[in-house]
């Protein structure tokens, strides 16, 4: 899997931020869930639970990582896929912050 998404994610990430953001869209498929504890709990390995978290929460607030750059590519792929082969689509949403977002309360751009 890491393979297949590192052709689709923009060459300006790192090869430690592809293999993060690789394993962060597996951990959010097998979690089925957007908190941080549950995603870093399906990443293989010997570091504790706290750890692996740490980790993911390093990952999305680093500045240098363009959230929309790093998504839209994968999100595109498996979107196309899914539609390809009848599979069911699950979309995760961080709901607060998207209507936070629209409301304009973050300083971000709305959805």
């Amino acid at each position: 899997m890491h393979q297949t998404l590192c052709q689709h994610l923009p060459e300006e990430l790192s090869k430690p931020q592809r293999r993060n953001l690789s394993w962060v869209i597996a951990g959010l498929h097998q979690a089925g869930h957007a908190c941080f504890s549950k995603v870093a709990s399906k990443r293989v390995g010997s570091a504790t639970l706290e750890s692996k978290t740490r980790q993911v929460r390093r990952f999305f607030s680093n500045e240098q990582v363009d959230p929309q750059c790093c998504y839209k590519p994968v999100a595109e792929l498996l979107l196309k896929q899914a539609i390809a082969s009848g599979s069911p689509i699950r979309v995760l949403v961080d709901t607060p912050q998207a209507f936070r977002r629209a409301a304009g309360r973050d300083g971000g751009v709305g959805p």
